[in-house]
């Protein structure tokens, strides 16, 4: 699913302290399909910098990237726009959920976005609907995301990230905002998603038990990565 060989990655500073700064100093990694990969390392290690390039929402590096089959430096503006919106999905610490619309409406958002064609909006709804079933909120269903507790709004914003069926699901710091009882739940329902739908997932986090249930870990220091196998580990994947 993801194969980065090499990859460097600076960032230019102004003022007194012209010149750059690097991050990244030539990380390899590999992460299988279907493979629950933690990200970890402390602060400022450049850890979001490569959930960033992994999300194509930075081109500015060398070395080579590929995620599912495309080599990202590669793909132009549009092409970047198309992999963003099916080939992955995104999960952030801040949910980002729209407090005006309803919760099946949140999840449906991405369908605003889509490529290739337009969906109703029975289908839309009716693909939310299923999502909410699927990370265990049916019963938010009409309801608003102001009304919901910090671990559902997660499933919620987990439920949106799905909606296009995506390979790759890039998560930061998951966890970062929920007690330790919703931390695990929602562990344990990305070890339920990735064991139903192949989905591969990496997340970046500071969270042990997330690096408890990976099948890989792959630990950011100095710029470069060092990779383990995961507690949470049950086979070796190819």
């Amino acid at each position: 699913m993801i194969r980065a060989r090499g990859i460097r990655k600076s960032y230019r500073l102004a003022g007194a302290r012209s010149g750059e700064l690097p991050v990244l100093r030539g990380v390899d990694f590999d992460v299988a399909d279907g493979e629950f990969a933690a990200v970890i390392g402390r602060s400022g290690s450049g850890k979001s910098t490569l959930l960033a390039l992994l999300g194509g929402l930075d081109s500015d590096y060398s070395g080579e990237l590929q995620v599912a089959g495309k080599e990202l430096r590669t793909l132009s503006d549009a092409e970047l726009s198309a992999y963003r919106n099916t080939t992955i999905g995104f999960v952030f610490q801040a949910f980002h959920l729209l407090d005006h619309l309803s919760c099946e409406d949140n999840v449906a958002l991405p369908a605003l976005f889509r490529v290739n064609g337009k969906e109703s909006k029975d289908a839309r709804l009716a693909r939310a609907r299923e999502l909410m079933e699927t990370v265990g909120i049916a019963d938010k269903i009409g309801t608003r995301p102001g009304t919901l507790s910090g671990g559902q709004k997660q499933r919620l914003a987990i439920a949106r990230a799905l909606y296009h069926k995506p390979q790759l699901l890039i998560c930061d710091e998951p966890t970062g905002n929920l007690d330790s009882a919703s931390a695990a739940a929602i562990i344990a329902l990305f070890r339920k998603l990735r064991d139903e739908s192949g989905v591969t997932l990496t997340i970046v986090t500071h969270d042990p038990t997330i690096a408890a249930a990976a099948d890989r870990v792959i630990e950011i220091k100095d710029g470069v990565v060092e990779l383990v196998p995961g507690p949470g580990a049950e086979e070796v994947r190819p």
